[in-house]
């Protein structure tokens, strides 16, 4: 009985790693096509691959962050985005509905081909047809003009927002 008692039984303990997981290769190349050198945690989400590819500057990328943000809180009802997981009160929300109504009124101003570009890439995440396309090297005659819809949409966020990005 003495003999068994000295086995560990189960699987073998892993060494540890030192530092975070960077993915499995694959991961990191596919990461690496999108963003280049810029910070990996910026090809998580299409804004991010816009602004490490410096086609949208940083304030127009905050401005999209902050009205995706919003739009969750008063459209989606979400309460865990700005309140750091706990409940929204009923000023919270509020007030977001506020900042969201403007927000909105400035993308409706701009144009609808503007105010769909902006959600389906800040609210959605889905990266513009026109950056796939231009990563295969395939153009289509109408890649600018939704190129040019999505940063004016971000720009009336941004104007929005008031003078130089600056938060509500």
């Amino acid at each position: 009985m003495k003999a068994f008692a000295s086995r560990k039984r189960g699987r073998p303990r892993k060494s540890q790693d030192v530092g975070p997981d960077r993915g499995t290769p694959e991961q990191q190349v596919k990461r690496f096509a999108l963003v280049g050198a810029a910070q990996s945690e910026l090809a998580s989400y299409p804004l991010g691959i816009l602004l490490a590819r410096q086609i949208i500057s940083q304030d127009q990328h905050n401005a999209g962050c902050d009205y995706a943000r919003l739009y969750r809180l008063v459209i989606g009802r979400t309460s865990s985005n700005s309140t750091g997981g706990s409940e929204a009160t009923d000023e919270d929300v509020e007030r977001a509905q506020n900042q969201f109504d403007v927000l909105r009124k400035a993308l409706v101003a701009a144009g609808r081909r503007q105010q769909d570009a902006v959600a389906n890439v800040a609210v959605f995440e889905r990266l513009p047809g026109w950056l796939v396309r231009a990563r295969r090297g395939v153009v289509r005659p109408s890649d600018g003009r939704e190129a040019e819809a999505l940063l004016m949409g971000l720009t009336a966020l941004l104007n929005a927002f008031g003078r130089g990005g600056k938060k509500m």
